[in-house]
């Protein structure tokens, strides 16, 4: 088993002479493209960089700017000297330590850079989603190893973003429709508004796709309640009537979806599905035609 930094010797045969020798630079080298002018230029390089540990890492890091620990394995350094070298070089600011793997410093701010800038991009095209998914920006860095992709998240993380669950954002970053959208969902907000407990149906409040999609923004981002395929409140109608509804349970023990109508104002096609929600919630408990609090 070769290591890198071991000299070798090639004899003939019958071992009498000495034909050539030299320095193991890579024990596992990818014997693709071994003449590529870059990688000579950089072997030449390696073959410099076993006087100790620190050169020989900054050597491996100029490759392709990361380098697993374990690659020191298959070295003639001890693992205390390479250890104690990389955490000169981490301490020193050359390196970035990211777990398993050491990232050189100018590789890791390219990387992070890279990652703003797709994000950034990504909330000027879409600032009604709340966030890059993470699937798109690990192709956007499609060589870096896993290692190092989570790594660099919890670097962006530290820096202004915010990682929620599958998607990543800045965390200036505001919801808003884009402007193709804006108009439909101003529209929708002032019927909402003016008839906060008789709104129009679902299909008459959002009649077409942009006006669809303008609605289903104001429901994930909180301004209207979705109360089934036919019916949709805006969140202040909605947390009024809850309010209502609870406080006349609470003054009576319990009511009926008649006695339920006086109270909020509105009509069966309101109530009825309006009071569905609240059973799903756990906020009213049905008890054959009537509704109570729970416990």
């Amino acid at each position: 088993l070769a290591f890198a930094g071991e000299h070798f010797i090639l004899r003939d045969a019958a071992e009498r002479w000495t034909l050539a020798g030299g320095t193991v630079l890579l024990p596992d080298a990818d014997r693709r493209k071994p003449h590529a002018p870059d990688h000579v230029r950089w072997l030449q390089r390696l073959s410099d960089a076993f006087a100790g540990p620190a050169a020989w890492i900054r050597t491996m890091l100029a490759r392709r700017g990361w380098m697993s620990i374990s690659e020191g394995n298959r070295t003639t350094f001890g693992a205390v000297e390479l250890e104690t070298a990389a955490a000169a070089l981490v301490t020193a600011g050359e390196v970035h330590d990211a777990g398993a793997w050491l990232v050189a410093r100018d590789a890791w701010e390219r990387l992070l850079a890279a990652s703003r800038e797709a994000i950034v991009k990504f909330h000027a095209a879409s600032p009604e989603k709340p966030g890059l998914p993470l699937t798109e920006l690990r192709s956007v860095l499609a060589t870096v190893p896993d290692e190092v992709f989570q790594a660099m998240l919890a670097g962006l993380e530290r820096d202004a973003h915010v990682r929620q669950g599958s998607v990543i954002r800045s965390r200036a970053h505001r919801l808003e429709l884009p402007p193709q959208l804006r108009e439909a969902g101003d529209r929708i907000r002032r019927t909402l508004s003016e008839k906060p407990m008789e709104p129009p149906g679902r299909k008459e409040l959002a009649p077409d796709a942009g006006a669809q999609t303008a609605l289903r923004f104001l429901i994930q981002n909180g301004e209207a309640v979705d109360l089934g395929p036919e019916l949709v409140l805006g969140t202040r109608a909605f947390n009024e009537a809850v309010a209502a509804v609870k406080s006349h349970l609470q003054q009576h023990g319990g009511a009926t979806v008649s006695e339920l109508r006086p109270v909020l104002g509105t009509t069966r096609r309101i109530l009825i599905p309006l009071l569905e929600q609240l059973d799903r919630q756990r906020i009213t408990l049905r008890q054959g035609d009537r509704r109570v609090l729970p416990g």
